[in-house]
């Protein structure tokens, strides 16, 4: 009975081992890395960069394989979002309230599907969590991943809402230049 205790013992212990072992927790790569804010107003387009940011993921990885995520975050420091222009940098950190909520972040919930399209890439769809300004949302979101031996680049876009996040679009010169509700958020992050 012993001997069979034991036993079983081991191979839970060998097998656990195994499990833990094939989790890879990645760093993001902020060189690597790109995040860009695409938006509209009622006179042109415009754009703004993350130039700093922070991240980890935990994915198993089997010979290059993406077999699971099991966690994810990403964080975007307020005043390192970028447009080139001083003016737009101060009104961007205002309306996302950078003196009392620093960050942005983004934080996987669950995975729902990985679903390989071959050479590497897959498709994955999640639900996260993603705080802005303060406000805190749920967001279901598709990316496609690629995956190769001890590194995962993740692309995709995110439409979102400024008012969803209680952030008011910024406006310019006494209100006559007024930014739309919608931006779309573009990612590409590399992580090693």
């Amino acid at each position: 009975m012993k001997k069979g205790t034991i036993s079983l013992l081991f191979l839970m212990v060998l097998f656990s081992s195994n499990i833990i072992m094939a989790q890879d927790k990645l760093n993001l790569s902020a060189e690597k890395s790109k995040v860009e804010i695409h938006g509209d107003s009622n006179v042109h387009k415009w754009e703004e960069n993350a130039e700093e940011m922070t991240g980890s993921i935990t994915a198993s990885l089997d010979n290059g394989n993406l077999q699971n995520i099991t966690s994810f975050e990403l964080k975007i420091p307020v005043e390192g979002i970028e447009s080139g222009k001083g003016a737009m940098n101060d009104k961007t950190y205002k309306a996302l309230k950078a003196k009392n909520h620093k960050n942005i972040t983004m934080t996987l919930n669950n995975v729902d599907e990985i679903k390989s399209i071959g050479n590497g890439q897959y498709n994955v769809t999640a639900t996260g969590s993603l705080t802005i300004a303060g406000t805190q949302k749920s967001i279901t979101f598709t990316a496609k991943a690629t995956a190769t031996s001890g590194s995962i680049k993740i692309q995709g876009e995110l439409p979102i809402k400024m008012s969803e996040y209680n952030v008011e679009p910024p406006t310019a010169m006494m209100g006559a230049v007024k930014c739309y509700d919608d931006v779309n958020v573009k990612y590409e992050l590399v992580l090693q």
